[in-house]
């Protein structure tokens, strides 16, 4: 909740009221927002009900070929918060209020706070978990992701360049380099599963 957020970190969570299209095993499906809570451990040693929301990630890592479904949570870390606007948006209530209030009421960014991330990615009967900790924050860790890209994209330090045409940060031919930048740039990450 203290972390410092840019205007447009929001824009998400604005029209959180509103279903939105997740792929499950290859088949599209509509999914309501803030639903299907799960219980998730984070690097800081905490815990977390996370809940479903609006990202593109669960729609280009379909379209790269990635993955055949993709489902993405969020949890803040102030349970009451978090309990706060589900109820909101469950109500119904959330979709009522002006999407410039909206707005407003959400963007309230702080002195800092870190951004975590857990990943688990499951092939047949096996499970790859991976998790992402950038103590300087979500805008550190956007902005760490973009320098990624624009090296890809320019081909800068022996980047593979992309075909033309649109292109997803996932389908790069050199991902391994993206993880390697991210934690140039103090982004923590671990992995545990097949292969270590």
């Amino acid at each position: 909740m203290a972390d410092k957020s840019g205007p447009d970190s929001v824009l998400g969570f604005v029209n959180m009221h509103q279903p939105f299209a997740i792929h499950d095993h290859g088949v599209e499906r509509m999914v309501r927002s803030l639903s299907d809570g799960r219980m998730r451990h984070f690097p800081s040693g905490n815990s977390a009900r996370v809940r479903r929301f609006s990202t593109p990630d669960q729609q280009s890592l379909v379209l790269a070929g990635i993955a055949d479904g993709a489902a993405v949570r969020m949890a803040f870390d102030s349970p009451v918060a978090m309990a706060a606007f589900v109820a909101l948006v469950r109500s119904g209530l959330w979709g009522l209020i002006p999407a410039a209030l909206r707005q407003s009421l959400l963007y309230n960014p702080g002195d800092g706070a870190a951004h975590q991330l857990v990943i688990t990615a499951e092939l047949d009967d096996k499970s790859l978990h991976a998790t992402m900790h950038d103590r300087l924050g979500q805008t550190h860790m956007t902005a760490a992701g973009a320098v990624t890209q624009s090296e890809r994209l320019l081909g800068l330090r022996g980047r593979v360049h992309p075909p033309a045409g649109i292109s997803y940060p996932e389908s790069a031919a050199d991902v391994v380099a993206d993880t390697l930048s991210l934690k140039e740039m103090g982004v923590e990450m671990t992995r545990s599963g097949p292969g270590g």
